[in-house]
């Protein structure tokens, strides 16, 4: 009977763990389009993607604005990354690419920035994760 109780205890444990862990991912499909899949539906009422806009700069680097919206009533946090990848779905490392973190006001809209780290990339890939939930930098 005991081990039956510590079973069930590291199962939630675990579950819990995996649980705090999410993120709302959202994925570049061209000309400012994206697809989003949303693991975390708190996050999504604290930050959620309500517009996108692609550019290129001069040299044809590619760069992108995301206006994030919350629908909270209360000022919130949250951390976001932004990953970039090439035309053959390869990830681009970039000294850049870590988590920030943002304040976000009551019903207020705020525009993420980011500019690909090489010209090779085509395709971004924005993370948003929860402040007070845990989260490793691989997630």
């Amino acid at each position: 009977m005991t081990s039956r109780v510590l079973a069930s205890h590291a199962l939630a444990a675990l579950l819990l763990s995996v649980g705090c862990n999410t993120t709302n991912t959202y994925t570049s499909s061209g000309n400012g389009g994206y697809t989003s899949v949303v693991t975390n539906g708190w996050l999504a009422y604290k930050a959620t993607v309500d517009n996108v806009r692609e550019g290129k700069l001069d040299d044809g680097t590619m760069k992108v604005q995301i206006d994030v919206r919350s629908d909270q009533l209360n000022p919130q946090r949250f951390n976001y990354l932004f990953e970039w990848y090439d035309a053959q779905g390869m990830k681009i490392d970039s000294a850049t690419a870590t988590w920030q973190n943002r304040f976000i006001k009551p019903q207020e809209t705020i525009t993420l920035s980011a500019v690909a780290p090489t010209r090779t990339c085509s395709r971004w890939v924005l993370k948003l994760s929860d402040e007070k939930q845990p989260f490793t930098p691989n997630n």
